[in-house]
């Protein structure tokens, strides 16, 4: 009997699933008359705007398809009996910090980022994705740690790879290779090669910038203060830069499993 085979991509919010994302789609589905970055949703959809715009999730039988989620791994998570396998991506939780000061337009006012990154960090990730609300698809995503926890937990049932942000942005090649290998597909280092070509921030920020210039339907979100969605994807960033103060009170709060996780 067929099945759906979905290979699920999760991660907690602003950990760089986007960036896996579009390497994902140009090395699968890559066509050399250029794409628009809405045409990734066509291929790899986005759980949370499925379920926000009430549309079905429609998967093609004996066929990979891959779906973003930032649910927690759970018996419950929408359509999880048909996982094939999960690519779980996971960032320091610094860097996530503040993104999400980015996302929430908090990053440019002292008083308000040193308030947000304050109630991050006392509730082990922000408290805004931590809510109930069917109708975005946020549904409660648990904490940073909860979430990171959920999907260890799942490769004791699924065919799963966790990886880090830092690796994917500083070895692109090798770790899309280890990717492509779980899947059971036998790389194609052209195909890897263009991936990487037409993934660079700079091109990823000229494409954003230009839909949004020509009013185009886009995959990138608008963020408050006119800032755009594609940032610089700064790696293991000191808290510091907020005070001395939060930089240890999240040394505190995340302690041994960032030790763990090599994020000290």
């Amino acid at each position: 009997m067929s099945r759906a085979r979905i290979v699920w991509l999760p991660s907690y919010p602003k950990s760089g699933g986007t960036y896996l994302r579009m390497l994902l789609y140009h090395y699968f589905y890559f066509k050399p008359d250029g794409c628009k970055s809405v045409d990734v949703n066509t291929h790899i959809p986005d759980v949370h705007n499925l379920i926000s715009s009430r549309k079905a999730l429609t998967i093609p039988k004996n066929k990979l398809f891959f779906i973003k989620t930032h649910f927690s791994y759970s018996e419950t998570h929408p359509a999880i009996n048909n996982t094939e396998a999960f690519i779980y991506l996971i960032r320091n939780p610094r860097d996530v910090l503040l993104s999400c000061a980015r996302w929430f337009g908090v990053s440019s006012d002292n008083k308000l980022l040193d308030e947000f990154a304050e109630a991050f960090i006392n509730n082990l990730g922000a408290p805004q994705f931590n809510q109930s609300d069917p109708q975005s698809g946020i549904l409660g995503m648990g904490t940073w740690i909860e979430h990171y926890r959920s999907w260890l937990s799942a490769t004791e049932k699924y065919n799963g790879i966790i990886i880090k942000y830092e690796d994917l942005c500083s070895d692109t090649t090798a770790v899309l290779t280890q990717i492509i290998k779980i899947l059971g597909i036998e790389p194609d280092k052209n195909k890897i090669k263009i991936a990487l070509s037409e993934c660079t921030i700079d091109k990823m920020s000229k494409q954003e910038k230009k839909e949004k210039e020509q009013r185009d339907e886009t995959i990138y979100p608008d963020l408050p203060n006119g800032q755009y969605f594609i940032g610089e994807g700064k790696t293991n960033q000191s808290l510091s830069c907020i005070s001395d103060d939060i930089e240890s009170l999240y040394v505190e709060k995340f302690g041994p499993l960032i030790d763990q996780l090599g994020y000290r």
